[in-house]
């Protein structure tokens, strides 16, 4: 099941809703100047495979950022009250797990950066872990908090998904484009 991209920004508020989710893909139309209606089709999507797990072992793909850590809590809000057992497989971390100890090794931001044979490996070494009931019920909390507020920007900072002004990055945005040559 593939979540739409970019719970970093935009509005999550009544994510799971018609309207909330009207809400985001006008918001991401008229920010990025192109038809995002295929984002509801996704989306709904997703939420319809996500309503019909039932007592099913699954594996949430992530990495330390605030889009994937978003994914996982809505997932878990979703699942919380269902016979599952989560699991995170976190990208970064087994990233980094992998290539200690080596010449090159380097960071990953997101898991669209992970080639087929680091994923294969992570699978293999089965990286996963598994969520104890706790951390579902506070990754349920934390989305439920996301989607009742206002934030169109979100970050990840010291393992926690933070929401941030929608103008918190103006300035360095025009710093840099300022000083492009």
């Amino acid at each position: 099941i593939a979540l739409p991209p970019n719970f970093g920004e935009g509005p999550v508020k009544d994510l799971l809703t018609m309207e909330g989710l009207s809400n985001r893909i006008e918001w991401f139309t008229k920010n990025y100047q192109c038809d995002w209606s295929f984002y509801g089709d996704m989306s709904q999507m997703a939420l319809d495979a996500i309503y019909e797990v039932t007592d099913e072992e699954v594996t949430i793909w992530t990495a330390n950022n605030a889009s994937e850590q978003f994914g996982l809590a809505v997932v878990c809000f979703l699942l919380q009250d269902k016979h599952c057992k989560i699991y995170e497989m976190n990208s970064t971390d087994n990233i980094a797990k992998l290539t200690e100890g080596q010449d090159v090794s380097y960071t990953i931001h997101h898991t669209g950066e992970v080639i087929a044979e680091q994923m294969k490996k992570m699978l293999l070494l089965d990286m996963k872990k598994q969520l104890t009931k706790v951390e579902i019920t506070k990754l349920a909390r934390q989305a439920k908090q996301l989607m009742a507020g206002d934030s169109v920007l979100r970050r990840w900072q010291d393992g926690q998904i933070v929401e941030l002004e929608e103008a918190f990055y103006d300035e360095l945005i025009l710093k840099y484009a300022l000083n492009y040559q």
